[in-house]
């Protein structure tokens, strides 16, 4: 599934541009963690007490960083953080999704699910940044599936109805 920019011996290169001076780059926290924590670095102002992300409000908020992944064989995705998640504060698009050949901004679009107002803050971790394996598909056009299965066409559900399901 890996070319030569990524093999069992060294990490896949990701090129990361700061958009801001003197930005704390982001890391992953522990040689344990899966996800790397996205600040949120607004290209626009906001107050020193932050920014009030009324309830069911949706907000685009900048992470200060452009990556660009380069190898169609990783891509990246933006997820919710757990803690967060709690308070009512979730991605708008539950995940979004980074290309390989994507240059711009990375960006967060916030949601507050909540009640209340979340305050947001300039450096506030907002976000978690996969990298995940990818593998490109080529479809072949069928008139019928060479052959069928037992679910057949039966969607959400469907399994509970199979013999010998629990």
């Amino acid at each position: 599934m890996c070319d030569s920019k990524c093999n069992n011996n060294k990490k896949p290169e990701i090129e990361l541009v700061p958009m801001f001076p003197d930005l704390v780059l982001p890391t992953y926290a522990t040689d344990g963690s899966a996800a790397i924590d996205l600040e949120a670095h607004p290209e626009d102002f906001w107050p020193t007490e932050g920014y009030w992300l009324q309830p069911g409000e949706v907000l685009k908020v900048s992470t200060g960083i452009r990556i660009w992944i380069n190898n169609p064989s990783i891509a990246a995705f933006l997820m919710p953080r757990s803690g967060l998640g709690t308070r009512g504060l979730v991605l708008a698009n539950t995940i979004g999704l980074i290309d390989s050949d994507y240059q711009g901004p990375v960006i967060a679009a916030l949601y507050n699910r909540s009640d209340e107002p979340i305050r947001l803050q300039i450096g506030q971790k907002i976000c978690q940044l996969v990298f995940q394996p990818v593998i490109q598909v080529q479809f072949k056009e069928m008139l019928h599936f060479s052959n069928e299965t037992a679910r057949g066409t039966g969607g959400f559900g469907s399994t509970d109805k199979l013999e010998g399901a629990a």
